[in-house]
Order: structure tokens, then C-alpha cells, then sequence
């Protein structure tokens, strides 16, 4: 009786409930930037439909008698599928009452932080619906952020907070600008959650899930929302509408004397503002190497097929790390076996302001027929 009455404290839906939903507000990195909308608590349906606005236009001046010019409101609707994001835990009564350590506040801070990443992971994707791209193929600097920056119009520097998702190797490259300000030089130590520094006003954030493909990082910038005097309401460029907040459920298995934890936060989440976002297309300053196969077998006293070398450098070696094995002859591509045995051949290149990249091809000399 005593070790079932442990269990059912230990093991408390509610309060794992109100734990894990502070854990995740402490581990969310995007998140943070979108506002809260709480409106579709207890409404029914299961979808929802946002309007996104297109900006009108600036002002223009006009004469006496002239007629003022008209600008058609122009709005987009999408249709968005609430979702629920869940994940569990299987947990034996030995594991509870026996193990060392907390084994039940070690399932709260794993449940939560796979709720947090999922909500970060679904921030920036409706981010990356966004439309405005600025691309350079250079690495991300001081000069190109300025031109993303550049791409809100805005009539004065700084005029509103901005954050921007770099990934975390990206991260030397700016600390190496000299523009660059650390957050632990911030008068006041003042910053936000995830911050680790500014650069030309904004704010940057590390986050691993910065999509980073084709040679390419993909940051985002966002205006973060302000207040709005007459309204009295936030325009935000994402809005995360919440149908159900972190709910915890319990089920037991009394045949094998072990308890399932699940928990699950049901939401939507939204690109309401598209003109707050831009994306910078940033180079990674890696240069690019593509070398196929990366396995040959070939004959003693025979060349190989012709390998595959793509790069964006002007020029790349070719060598072979034991020459009695295989030879290589870098313009034809091809590999020459010289005796039998295993071999390593190795392709490097270096485009103008990367860094070099090496590519392995692995080598077996074999007997001819």
C-alpha cells in the first residue's frame, strides 16, 4: 500500500502538467518572438483560417482638386490544421521506487524539451514560408545584414527590435566581424532568451534548426512585434494560437507494473505578419566538393572509370597515399592500379575566400583475371 501511495505522488498528471509547461517556456528558443493567442481554447473545429494583409503603400502627396489615389487592400487567406504535438514515456515501478537519481523530474525535462523543440521547429518553418530573400555568396557579415535590414524600409535606423536564427556555425564568423557586440558587453547585461549578440541593431539568436543546405544558411530576421497605441493590441509576425496547453496523462499497466506518461500541447502556428520577416541567403564560406564513387575496386595494371569531381573552386588536387598501390592522374579522373593492396586517394579544393574541403575515395587493388 505504502509503495502504491509513493507512486501516486510521485506520478501526479496536474503537476507534471504545470512542470513541464514551465520547463518548455524556459527551453523554447523561437517561440519567445511569436505572440500567444489563447482565443481558440474551448471553440470547436479542428482547422482555422488567418488573413494575411499586403501593405497599401506609403502616403503620396496631392494638389488642389486632384483626386487622392486608391490602393486595393490586398489579403491572402491560409487554412491551418491544428495540430497536437505528443510524446510518451514508459516507466516501471522498479525504475521509480528503486533507481538512483529522479527518474520522473528526468522524464519531465525530456518531455518538455521534445515539446519545446517541436514548437521551435514549427516557428521556423512558417518562417521560412516567408517570400522576401535576400542571397549573397557570402558568408554572413556586418554589410549583409544591413542590406537584409535594409529590405523593411524603414525610415529610421533601429526604429524597431529586430532578432535573426543563425546557426551555431556561423556563429565564429560573426564574432569575428568587428562590428560585432558580445551580450556580455550589453550596458545593463539586458538581452533575450537565447541571445549571445548584436550586430548592426539585431539581435542574434543560435539555433541549430537554421536550415543549412546547398551550401547555403537560411536566416531569418524578424520585426518583433510592438504595441500598438490606438488598438492596443501586438501585431506579430508569427502568432502561435493555442487550442490546448500542455496536458500530462497517465495510464497504468498493472500486468507488467509499469506507468505510461504522455503528454501532448495542441496549437497552431502561423505566419500572420509576412511583411516582419526576411531571409537572408547567407554563403557558409565552405567550399563545395562533391567527389563520386567514394569506394573503387580496380584491376592490377588497369585504369578505373573517370571519378565525378564537382566543386565551385577553380581548380583541385589529386593524390594517392601510397603511390605502389594506385596512381592517379588528375585529368582524366581516372585511378591506376600498381599492385595489389588498399589505398586511400584524396581530392581537395579551396574556392577564393573558403575554406578548403577534402574528399576520401577509398581503393582496392585486386588481382587481374
Amino acid at each position: 500500500m505504502d509503495k502504491l501511495t509513493r507512486l501516486s505522488m510521485l506520478i501526479n498528471p496536474e503537476v507534471m502538467s504545470d512542470m513541464i509547461e514551465a520547463i518548455v517556456e524556459a527551453k523554447i528558443v523561437a517561440s519567445p518572438y511569436a505572440k500567444i493567442d489563447t482565443t481558440l481554447k474551448g471553440e470547436e473545429g479542428d482547422s482555422m483560417t488567418v488573413t494575411r494583409y499586403g501593405y497599401i503603400g506609403d502616403a503620396v502627396e496631392v494638389g488642389e482638386g486632384e483626386e487622392i489615389p486608391m490602393s486595393e487592400l490586398n489579403a491572402t487567406s491560409v487554412k491551418y490544421t491544428i495540430k497536437k504535438s505528443a510524446k510518451g514515456v514508459p516507466i516501471s515501478d522498479e525504475s521509480v521506487l528503486s533507481a538512483h537519481g529522479d527518474p520522473i523530474g528526468e522524464i519531465n525535462r525530456q518531455l518538455a524539451a521534445s515539446i519545446a523543440q517541436k514548437m521551435d521547429n514549427d516557428v521556423l518553418d512558417e518562417l521560412y514560408t516567408a517570400k522576401r530573400i535576400f542571397v549573397t555568396n557570402d558568408i554572413i557579415s556586418y554589410n549583409g545584414i544591413v542590406d537584409v535590414v535594409d529590405l523593411f524600409k524603414e525610415e529610421k535606423d533601429g526604429e524597431t527590435e529586430k532578432v535573426m536564427f543563425v546557426h551555431p556555425n556561423q556563429k565564429t564568423q560573426l564574432r569575428k566581424d568587428v562590428n560585432f557586440l558580445s551580450a556580455d558587453k550589453y550596458k545593463d547585461n539586458v538581452m533575450v532568451s537565447g541571445e549571445f549578440g548584436k550586430i548592426a541593431g539585431v539581435k542574434l539568436v543560435s539555433s541549430r534548426k537554421v536550415k543549412h543546405e546547398g551550401g547555403y544558411f537560411y536566416n531569418p530576421i524578424v520585426m518583433l512585434a510592438i504595441d500598438d497605441e490606438q488598438t492596443m493590441t501586438k501585431e506579430a509576425a508569427i502568432t502561435i494560437f493555442i487550442k490546448r496547453d500542455t496536458n500530462v496523462e497517465t495510464e497504468r499497466k498493472s500486468r507488467t507494473r509499469t506507468t505510461e506518461i504522455t503528454v501532448d500541447k495542441m496549437y497552431v502556428t502561423a505566419l500572420t505578419d509576412e511583411t516582419k520577416v526576411v531571409i537572408g541567403k547567407f554563403g557558409d564560406g565552405v567550399t563545395q566538393l562533391t567527389v563520386s564513387p567514394e569506394t573503387v575496386s580496380v584491376q592490377k595494371g588497369t585504369q578505373s572509370d573517370a571519378l565525378t569531381i564537382e566543386t565551385d573552386a577553380s581548380d583541385f588536387s589529386m593524390t594517392s597515399e601510397n603511390v605502389d598501390i594506385a596512381s592517379v592522374d588528375k585529368s582524366s579522373k581516372k585511378i591506376t592500379g600498381v599492385d595489389v593492396g588498399k589505398t586511400t586517394v584524396t581530392v581537395e579544393a579551396q574556392a577564393d575566400g573558403k575554406t578548403k574541403a577534402t574528399k576520401k575515395v577509398e581503393v582496392s587493388v585486386t588481382e587481374g583475371a
